[in-house]
């Protein structure tokens, strides 16, 4: 994907804006954007979500602005413990 915006996207609890099941090969977004994207505190909604196990990701000039809210204190947990119960902005589920 090249030039593409996204605008005030949402994900909700599980998949993302952009979802892949399957890729046996790389997934490229170049100079793109993605503005106001939200998710909710808890689940696996995500701006990218994969739950494919032979994927390469390229992200190159692409700016990523998620809306401003969250729970501070649940991530500064989850940051201390090193778990989450809830995804990122990108979330590859069998990656290593």
């Amino acid at each position: 994907m090249t030039g593409v915006t996204f605008k005030n996207s949402h994900s909700d609890l599980h998949g993302g804006v952009i979802y892949i099941d399957i890729l046996d090969g790389e997934l490229s977004i170049n100079s793109s954007s993605f503005v106001n994207f939200s998710a909710p505190y808890t689940g696996l909604g995500s701006m990218l979500y994969s739950v494919a196990s032979n994927t390469k990701f390229l992200l190159t000039s692409t700016l990523v602005q998620c809306k401003d809210s969250y729970d501070a204190t649940a991530v500064a947990t989850s940051l201390a413990d090193k778990t989450s119960n809830y995804a990122g902005a990108i979330y590859f589920k069998n990656s290593i």
